[in-house]
């Protein structure tokens, strides 16, 4: 049975990887349970957003995915961002023994039950899934709490932005929105753009604050690749910033 289930195992990975469930993320979440009984010191070890990469799958291929560990009571909760994971795998658990993160999951296709094994040095990660594909990684810090930061940065953050882009190839000026909130205890985006026509969804990856900046990363569709959206709060109802590094741009808190 043992044998029978890894062959399975072999063949959906085979799936997942032709049908992109590894690729860059996009802003859908399944939310699960955690069973996680540990200190809250040893807990803070394990927090924030990963960033994965899955090496030599059965068609030869590398993986990437990406996740979340937040803190719930005092257990551990686990989100993936992929749509195509969330229709496919259920999280049923996230714990951790002797150190090392188990996110214990469940492919409903297969029923079958299987686990990543995660070590967390420092935002570095390394480990496997389902105890054959080493795995390796980047943990970004997670902002928990509104309580984490001052009052004064939380209230400057927090909001719905209208900015525009400036000198943008073949584009000249894009108008943009940026909307800025709290969910669940961690700061999200999302943002869109007019196309002169209507007003389109960007994927977002990730919200991350440092140093009273926010760094938002979104989905280029036209290059195929991860960009940021580097955002500066002037005051409380002025932002500016650059996309991608390159293109500047400013704003007005509209809400």
């Amino acid at each position: 049975m043992f044998m029978n289930n890894k062959i399975l195992l072999l063949a959906l990975i085979l799936t997942f990887s032709s049908c992109s469930i590894f690729q860059n993320t996009k802003n859908f979440t399944q939310d699960i349970d955690s069973s996680a009984i540990e200190s809250n010191d040893v807990l803070q070890k394990f927090l924030g957003t990963y960033e994965i990469e899955v090496f030599n799958l059965p068609d030869g291929g590398d993986g990437k995915f990406s996740m979340k560990v937040t803190k719930e009571g005092d257990a551990l909760k686990t989100t993936f961002t992929t749509e195509e994971a969330s229709q496919t795998i259920d999280i049923v658990g996230t714990e951790v023994e002797e150190g090392i993160l188990y996110i214990d999951i469940y492919i409903k296709s297969y029923g079958i039950n299987t686990a990543f094994e995660i070590y967390v040095e420092g935002d570095q990660v390394t480990g496997y899934l389902a105890d054959m594909f080493e795995l390796q990684g980047v943990k970004y810090p997670l902002i928990e709490s509104d309580e984490n930061i001052s009052k004064n940065i939380s209230s400057l953050i927090s909001g719905d932005y209208a900015i525009t882009m400036y000198d943008v190839p073949s584009y000249g000026e894009i108008d943009a929105r940026i909307k800025i909130f709290l969910n669940e205890n961690v700061f999200n985006s999302e943002v869109s753009y007019f196309n002169g026509e209507s007003w389109v969804d960007v994927t977002v990856n990730s919200t991350d604050i440092e140093d009273e900046a926010v760094f938002i990363n979104v989905v280029d569709a036209e290059s195929g690749g991860n960009v940021d959206l580097e955002v500066y709060f002037d005051d409380q109802n002025s932002i500016s910033g650059f996309y991608a590094g390159l293109f500047e741009f400013s704003g007005k808190r509209i809400n």
